[in-house]
């Protein structure tokens, strides 16, 4: 009876650890990990992870890669981890759902990777509406995510405002992406913002990903 106990405890204890480093939203859609509120002020597309460091020292505390190695992100989650960043991950080996994904292996990266302390979101895909990938693609990815991992969110980025609600139900966290500069308004991104909070009805956490790089006319 002792023994059975003593497994039964370290059972307990095993899942506790594993469950330590969550992320969650408040009934206002803002951001917590670990308890404490967390505004991911984020930069896309780092690689290799040798800035890590000057992004730290330069206010940012969220990074984005889209490399999709297992063992590469492995190593990214860890130096992501050593300078206090958290990052945003691709679950699975390729972008192109209808060909290169499939559902085995984003399990098996889900499962190496989810109890890293430096995970803040399973990046589902990257703008859906633009590439030859069906709802019922995004939604089965999706579904599989969250079976895996109910401990963090999963977020994908609508382009297509005419999309929105298409995705709405399968994502924690919805993004958008407006690029006003250099031949549209700036208001289009608070436009888009307002745009993607009606399509979740207020219910879910919109992020905003700012233009950061040139583009011309």
């Amino acid at each position: 009876m002792k023994r059975l106990f003593l497994k039964f405890f370290q059972l307990i204890l095993i899942l506790f650890i594993s469950c330590d480093v969550s992320a969650d939203f408040d009934n206002k859609n803002n951001m917590l990990v670990d308890g404490k509120p967390f505004f991911p002020i984020g930069i896309y597309s780092v690689n290799p992870p040798d800035a890590f460091e000057e992004l730290k020292e330069a206010g940012f505390n969220t990074v984005h890669t889209y490399e999709n190695d297992k063992g590469y992100l492995q190593g990214y989650l860890k130096k992501a981890e050593k300078h206090g960043l958290k990052a945003l991950i691709f679950p699975a080996t390729q972008i192109k759902l209808d060909k290169f994904y499939g559902l085995d292996k984003a399990f098996n990266a889900i499962q190496r990777m989810k109890d890293s302390p430096a995970l803040l979101s399973w990046y589902v895909v990257d703008e859906p509406g633009l590439q030859e990938i069906s709802t019922q693609q995004v939604a089965e990815l999706y579904h599989e995510i969250k079976g895996a991992d109910p401990i963090h969110p999963a977020a994908l980025v609508v382009a297509k405002l005419d999309k929105l609600e298409d995705f709405a139900p399968f994502t924690d966290v919805m993004m958008v992406d407006p690029y006003p500069v250099p031949d549209r308004p700036l208001t289009q991104v608070s436009d888009t913002v307002e745009r993607a909070k009606e399509a979740v009805n207020d219910q879910k956490p919109v992020w905003a990903i700012i233009q950061a790089y040139g583009r011309q006319s």
